[in-house]
């Protein structure tokens, strides 16, 4: 069932599996959701049926938690809380909330199961993985990291189309490190029966008469860059983002490597844990708290939050818990915010170490991946 919902998330069509999630039958998610049901305004990166774990119930029937912000702590219905409008579909786009809202309705009966710590490793590792992988390629911090590296990817761009210098620089620097890349590249864009190489001498020689035979514009990859610092970076991270959500590699392929690991749910005594809007996060085998949303699960342990007293931790190493700081790792990998049943002087002092993980790993490949761009 897990998998056939992910393949419609892509827009592929149902085929036959033997997943099954505990207690929800496709003919009544179907009946439910249909193509035609209204796109939601408000559209949630933090999922409610996560946030269910970390609130409270009036006697309305309505769910109530605290959102813990740099800035500022407020208690609100969870309806109004992780929610951006339009965040994942527009109007006149196709319904991927509707196809997440299906994807929900899976996994929420699995996670309520998880809340009154049941967990059954036989029967419930494959929906454990999956919940993982959506949690991973959902959150609106993979959106923002993508962002993040665009804006700085752009500026890199520009700084190269914009400066001979540069140019000059980097092409010195290829000719450096593979003296035939001249002759190779000419070689291969030379018509059959001519004869160029006498350009690839005279580059090799003087790399700056580059500029008096050639148009930045002509040159491929250049022309390529150019094409791409035309393009709004937001507009980019977040095609990017819908693309990932659809990828046959992205929550299938995640699955996978999660399911590789072991599953364990576990319970803290005297401590307790928060939901950050990053849902998941990461330790090293160190126990350290690490950010970023590229991590293999092969390397690192992955930590969901289940409630405050709960995490569902997926690892390849043994971890011992009682050395893990539960409020490090979900505070300092959320982007903006993290939520809790209540409000808590102990939290309030947290808040400062919001995002301090956040897109720790960025900035220095971004440098490399313009470069390698170039070179190919």
């Amino acid at each position: 069932m897990v998998r056939r919902r992910l393949h419609r998330l892509r827009g592929g069509q149902e085929t036959p599996t033997g997943g099954r999630c505990a207690g929800t039958q496709a003919a009544e998610i179907q009946e439910v959701f249909t193509l035609s049901t209204p796109i939601p305004t408000n559209q949630h990166h933090l999922p409610r049926f996560l946030m269910r774990g970390f609130s409270n119930e009036n006697k309305k029937g309505e769910r109530y938690a605290f959102s813990y912000q740099k800035d500022r702590v407020f208690g609100a219905n969870i309806k109004g809380i992780g929610g951006e409008k339009h965040f994942y579909t527009k109007p006149d786009e196709n319904s991927v909330e509707i196809e997440i809202s299906k994807l929900e309705h899976e996994f929420a009966p699995f996670h309520n199961r998880l809340t009154q710590g049941n967990y059954d490793e036989k029967n419930d590792h494959e929906i454990a993985a999956y919940l993982l992988a959506h949690c991973s390629v959902r959150s609106k911090l993979l959106r923002m990291e993508i962002a993040m590296a665009m804006d700085l990817f752009w500026e890199e761009m520009k700084s190269i189309v914009n400066s001979k210098h540069s140019i000059f620089t980097l092409l010195e620097a290829l000719i450096r490190d593979n003296p035939n890349f001249l002759y190779d590249d000419i070689r291969k864009h030379t018509p059959p029966g001519e004869d160029f190489s006498w350009v690839a001498d005279m580059l090799h020689e003087n790399p700056k008469k580059f500029f008096e035979y050639f148009n930045i514009g002509e040159i491929p990859a250049l022309s390529a860059m150019i094409d791409m610092v035309q393009h709004r970076p937001e507009d980019f991270s977040r095609n990017a983002h819908l693309k990932a959500l659809r990828k046959t590699s992205a929550p299938d392929a995640l699955a996978e490597k999660f399911g590789k690991n072991n599953f364990k749910l576990v319970r803290l005594s005297n401590r307790k844990s928060v939901l950050g809007d990053c849902m998941v996060y990461y330790l090293d085998n160190r126990l350290r708290a690490i950010g970023g949303v590229s991590w293999s699960p092969a390397k690192v342990a992955t930590i969901l939050p289940i409630s405050p007293e709960l995490l569902l931790v997926n690892s390849p190493f043994p971890i011992d818990i009682r050395k893990l700081d539960p409020l490090a790792g979900p505070i300092s990998c959320s982007y903006e915010f993290f939520v809790y049943p209540s409000e808590e002087k102990f939290l309030r002092r947290r808040t400062k170490f919001i995002g301090r993980n956040v897109g720790n790993i960025i900035t220095s490949t971004i440098k490399d991946s313009v470069s390698g761009f170039l070179s190919a």
